[in-house]
């Protein structure tokens, strides 16, 4: 079983190794998550919910939308690279840099990272898959 798991994962790590040049820019009003997986992940920290579909990303809180970043994103790539698939963007509108990292395994927890662009504040945490 040990050897099957290894196998698995130095399979996933050849295959984003051999992705890591994919840069998928698109334009703000184009989100377009390419291999980035779509679903729901929960921060518990501050009862918020993820949603990433296909052509969108929004953010509910407590079942209500908070925000809809479809049209207000910039900067908007999906990378593949040593550490897994990285989703990033900017929102002016609410002075965040955002970035989605899916690691290389097989769990379906992604890492977000948001930095605020108009202060000092880093915020980090891994965000469990709902649906």
């Amino acid at each position: 079983m040990k050897k099957l798991i290894t196998c698995i994962t130095l399979a996933l790590l050849g295959m984003t190794a051999a992705m890591a040049e994919i840069d998928l820019t698109k334009p703000a009003t184009e989100i377009n998550l390419g291999n980035f997986p779509i679903g729901t992940w929960y921060d518990d920290n501050w009862d918020g919910l993820w949603s990433f579909e296909s052509n969108d990303i929004q953010l509910y809180k407590n079942e209500q939308l908070v925000y809809d970043f479809k049209d207000a994103i910039k900067d908007f790539t999906v990378k593949a690279g040593t550490s897994g698939l990285i989703l990033s963007f900017t929102c002016e509108e609410t002075h965040r840099s955002y970035q989605f990292i899916k690691p290389v395994s097989l769990d379906k927890n992604i890492k977000m990272i948001i930095d605020r662009t108009d202060m000092s504040r880093h915020y980090e945490k891994t965000l469990a898959y709902k649906k």
